[in-house]
């Protein structure tokens, strides 16, 4: 079949099904990356894992509350730059208040959700120390800093600000090892 060919057919069939669409590309992709020699796949699992989430989390179809309401949605697409993943992951958060050990909605390279009545105004600069229980006993810590862009009745976000190269590494290494450790236990 010629490329344009199977692009229209493509799209005809993501029109019509876009869950079915959405768990068809995962599939394809992890057939792409089982084919990458074993020293090469660890680096690979991290973007598994957000290949997984987007299509585990746009198969919700009914939503009875907030919470149940999917991170991406099949009919909008997701405009944000980093995916936004469910990790077990709880945060200290300094700003006007501090508030000790708050379970974050979502988390994603560029930034996180707390759910729950907002504490601080949306401008205002928050240092944060998330904690990542999942991976371990010693449950390792990183300190970030952020802005709040969103502070509502139902939630906070914080945009994270200044990150290294370092710090975004770690950042990653930390989700991706919460992925794993989720998955495994």
């Amino acid at each position: 079949m010629r490329p344009d060919m199977r692009w229209r057919a493509w799209r005809g069939f993501c029109k019509q099904r876009p869950v079915a669409c959405l768990a068809q590309i995962g599939r394809e992709i992890k057939d792409f990356l089982a084919g990458f020699p074993a020293d090469g796949r660890a680096s690979l699992t991290f973007w598994q894992g957000v290949a997984g989430a987007r299509v585990r989390t746009s198969r919700v179809s009914f939503a009875s509350r907030a919470s149940d309401v999917p991170l991406s949605s099949p009919t909008m697409p997701e405009a944000r730059f980093h995916p936004r993943l469910r990790v077990p992951v709880q945060a200290d958060v300094i700003g006007a208040e501090v508030v000790l050990w708050r379970a974050l909605e979502d988390l994603s390279l560029g930034g996180c959700k707390l759910a729950g009545p907002a504490w601080e105004e949306a401008g205002a600069a928050v240092s944060l120390v998330l904690s990542f229980p999942a991976i371990g006993p010693t449950s390792a810590s990183m300190p970030l800093t952020g802005v709040v862009v969103r502070a509502g009745p139902r939630d906070l976000a914080i945009r994270f600000q200044g990150m290294s190269d370092e710090q975004r590494a770690t950042l990653r290494k930390h989700i991706q090892d919460s992925q794993d450790a989720v998955a495994g236990g």
